[in-house]
């Protein structure tokens, strides 16, 4: 399963990163309801192929490993084991770093696509 900026292994997305008009708690609760509604019901054995790896600041806590699965990720990831929804945005809001600026060339070969 391609999970995006969603799940990570070892982590999840950082909800501080929308550029609009929502806090980084409210986007926090829908990601708390998409993991537990959607991510959590697979079953154990499907494979996870994050977005981002080892090195991405778009987590606190990004592992090692490039892929995992949904099994290892409910045993051993932080973020899936919080219990309740306000515990869940407590964990994965407290201690943000500061997000890495993106530069203007990013944002347009995001748009547009790279070139040749």
């Amino acid at each position: 399963m391609f999970t995006g900026d969603t799940l990570f292994v070892g982590d999840v997305g950082r909800p501080d990163l929308f550029s609009g008009n929502m806090t980084k708690e409210e986007l926090a609760g829908m990601l708390f309801d998409s993991l537990n509604t959607k991510i959590k019901t697979l079953p154990d054995s499907v494979i996870v192929y994050p977005a981002h790896g080892p090195g991405s600041s778009c987590g606190k806590n990004l592992g090692p490993n490039t892929s995992s699965t949904i099994g290892e990720q409910k045993r051993d990831n932080y973020a899936l084991l919080a219990e309740d929804k306000a515990a869940f945005i407590s964990q994965v809001t407290d201690g943000l770093s500061t997000p890495r600026s993106i530069s203007p060339s990013t944002h347009k070969s995001t748009r547009k696509g790279m070139m040749p």
